[in-house]
């Protein structure tokens, strides 16, 4: 007669294997997190104090430990994990459950807390990377025994008890990712945030570990354990029976147990391998160097990453793990749940036609940030279901007394997928083009001897001074730009600029694929417009009355205090395209493009709006432009002034404009003079900077149409307003 089992009273065992999965991978997904804050401790002072003295080559140098430290790290994870995990599916049976478990968490625990204190030691680079790769080998040799024995454990359960390890696992993920959008936001130091994640870390461990003592006091885990112990002991004895009579050899029962486990669960194994080997192989590899193309000028492009890649996969992984506590569709036994892994390799295109960048080969089919949004759900929901469906199926698909063993072999598999997917990320990485074909420097290509040797006067081949290039460089630089690629990328687009020319001569001269140039163009353009609200943006409420002040000097009147802006356009003289020049013919009788600028009385730009064909007219210009649609300026109760060429509006926006001519009293005429004189300032900013920067201009006039030519039109407003505010910013070295 069967005896029944025990119910699992308030889910207690449940949550013990979801805190247990949660300790397995938090603390790892915490020590990557902080990969930044480990390079920045074996930066070499030598090499940053030569930086420091030659301006002109800052990020040339990078030390040998720093470069290496991702590729090494690789390598320290993925092969402990790996060989462990094989040889606890092998050894397991000889070593008791309570040490593996109990050991690993404690041997885990310590490493943190040692982690956690080298935060506050100074250290020189090559022991702390010595000190660091042997606790990497240390948390993944460790890492791997835990992981296949709650396995193993979870075998020994009723199939839905392998989910909550699983969901614990996922929300390790969620909870890094959460952490470093945390550390973004509120602009944590890597010290700090570093030291934060590894105190974390030890904390969950600590919890993990309570929740280990705890297990074996619950009647409903009593009671398998109490089950498997009898049936190996069943098992034992019809052995012993048998070598009584001769019938078998016992040193060879384990091996065949093996094979025979193996036999019956090698196409689950396979699968969950095959699943976390495209995951792996993917993400974070092409995934994490997606670009933003609707956040060019805002917080969005910061958080694009940790938010839809990082924070957005682990939630609906996660979600796809916890839903197999509830649902278990397709069946063990059903060829569906094998095909559907399989065509989760139709994700390996789908993300390489996103907005991936750098990229040599292929081209971008997927532009908007919502596929990569929409890609990565289903990806991350697939991942996460598929993997813990096969995790749950595998240890009952054989007989009692052999769910520990598949189990491990299960974990082994798991894991040998994730090492699988790390090395086919090289070869996606590849696919795509990879930065590598430009980044090795070339100091016989004789513009960069030029800008290397630190001398020579830059103005033939740039237009601009060597200090100017250096600042603009030094502005540009973001804090993920390493190396001295950042130096090349700012050197081409400032080249590609100030000489009109195809990217056909830039490639030429700088010794780089035209494919590149075209993708360096582009990202540099996005780098300027992040720039743009720092040196274009509206005064604040304060300054206004300063701005009424000072329009009332200019015009001379007091009806004019309220006046905090001039609003006029300027025609840019080009070659135009030859497809659409009659667009670009205006009615000053030449070809133009427009550009909208809103001036305060100091001649500083507050916005500009660039990019509309000449024949436009102006007041089309500025009801399109965001200035008029968003209402961003001027603010209630102020105006600003505007000349013929605008509407007279009120609703929208407060626009002054002058009486028409011709005037029909003095009054009228004595407002038009006044007028005239405040709104003069917009025309003297437009002069101001024409006669600064007409190089640039004159070159322009007579070689945009080639250089937009090679431009995709719906990139082409991007990178007019990002060549607009490259010159603002020139401009505004000169003045400085």
């Amino acid at each position: 007669m069967a005896i029944s089992s025990p119910k699992d009273k308030y889910f207690g065992v449940w949550l013990i294997f979801f805190m247990l999965g949660l300790g397995t991978l938090l603390p790892w997904n915490f020590f990557m997190t902080a990969t930044v804050y480990f390079t920045s401790r074996l930066k070499d002072s030598s090499l940053v104090d030569f930086s420091a003295n030659h301006t002109e080559a800052v990020g040339e140098h990078r030390s040998i430990l720093e470069a290496k430290f991702n590729n090494v790290m690789t390598i320290c994870a993925m092969l402990p994990l790996l060989l462990c995990t094989c040889l606890n599916s092998f050894l397991h049976s000889l070593i008791s459950q309570r040490l593996r478990v109990m050991g690993s968490l404690l041997v885990i625990m310590l490493v943190f807390i040692v982690t956690a204190i080298l935060v506050k030691v100074q250290m020189e680079p090559l022991p702390f990377f010595s000190i660091t790769m042997v606790k990497i080998i240390i948390i993944n040799s460790f890492g791997a025994v835990l992981q296949g024995s709650l396995f193993g454990m979870a075998g020994l359960l009723p199939t839905s008890y392998t989910t909550p390890i699983m969901s614990g696992q996922g929300l390790a993920g969620t909870f890094a990712a959460f952490a470093m959008i945390c550390a973004i936001a509120s602009g944590s130091e890597l010290q700090d945030a570093a030291f934060g994640y590894f105190i974390t870390a030890c904390v969950v461990i600590f919890l993990a570990v309570l929740s280990y003592v705890l297990l074996p006091k619950l009647v409903f885990f009593q009671f398998y354990q109490e089950r498997n112990r009898k049936q190996r002991s069943d098992e034992d004895n019809s052995v012993n029976l048998m070598n009584q009579n001769g019938a078998a050899d016992p040193n060879i029962r384990q091996n065949v147990s093996m094979i025979g486990i193996f036999k019956k669960i090698w196409l689950l194994a396979l699968s969950v391998c095959f699943t976390f080997t495209i995951t792996i192989g993917i993400f974070p590899a092409i995934t994490a160097d997606t670009k933003s193309t609707i956040g060019l000028e805002g917080s969005w492009d910061q958080y694009f990453i940790p938010v839809s890649c990082f924070l957005l996969f682990n939630l609906c992984d996660w979600g796809g793990r916890s839903l197999t506590a509830v649902c278990m569709w397709p069946q063990k036994d059903s060829l569906l749940l094998p095909v559907s892994i399989l065509c989760r390799l139709v994700f390996i295109p789908l993300f390489m036609l996103c907005n991936v960048h750098p990229r040599l080969h292929l081209p971008v089919f997927f532009h908007h940030d919502g596929w990569f949004i929409f890609f990565m759900v289903l990806f991350a929901f697939s991942n996460g279901y598929l993997a813990s469906l096969c995790m749950c199926f595998g240890p009952k698909n054989v007989l009692p007394h052999e769910a520990e063993t598949a189990g491990t072999i299960m974990a082994f598999f798991l894991s040998l997928g994730l090492a699988s997917g790390a090395a086919l990320s090289f070869i996606f990485r590849a696919m795509r083009g990879h930065p590598s074909q430009y980044c090795r420097l070339n100091r016989h290509v004789p513009i960069l001897v030029i800008y290397f040797d630190g001398e020579s006067d830059l103005r033939p081949d740039f237009r601009l001074s060597r200090p100017t290039v250096a600042h603009l460089i030094q502005l540009l630089r973001s804090p993920l730009d390493h190396s001295w690629g950042h130096d090349l990328e700012v050197l081409v687009f400032l080249f590609w600029m100030a000489s009109t020319t195809s990217y056909h001569v830039v490639s030429r001269a700088f010794a780089i694929p035209r494919s590149t140039v075209h993708d360096i163009i582009h990202r540099v353009t996005e780098k300027v417009l992040r720039l743009k609200n720092r040196l274009i943006f509206f005064p604040s409420a304060d300054q206004l009355q300063t701005i009424g002040a000072e329009f009332e000097r200019w015009a001379g009147s007091a009806a004019f205090a309220r006046v905090v802006g001039s609003i006029d356009g300027c025609h840019i003289r080009i070659k135009p395209p030859s497809a659409d020049a009659q667009c670009y013919f205006n009615r000053k009788l030449f070809h133009s493009i427009q550009l909208q600028a809103v001036c305060d009385h100091q001649c500083q730009f507050l916005d500009i709006f660039v990019g509309y064909p000449g024949s436009v007219h102006d007041a089309r210009v500025l009801k399109n432009s965001p200035l008029y649609v968003q209402k961003l300026y001027p603010p209630e109760g102020f105006q600003i002034l505007g000349d013929g060429g605008y509407p007279c509006t009120s609703e929208l926006l407060a626009l002054i404009t002058p009486y028409r001519e011709p005037v029909r009293n003095p009054v009228e005429a004595r407002f038009n003079r006044h007028h005239a004189k405040a709104r003069s300032v917009a025309e003297r900013a437009f002069s101001v900077m024409k006669a600064r920067m007409e190089i640039f201009w004159s070159l322009w006039r007579r070689h945009w149409g080639r250089m937009m030519a090679e431009i995709r039109s719906s990139q082409i407003w991007h990178v007019e307003n990002g060549c607009v505010v490259a010159l603002l910013l020139c401009q505004r070295q000169l003045t400085t």
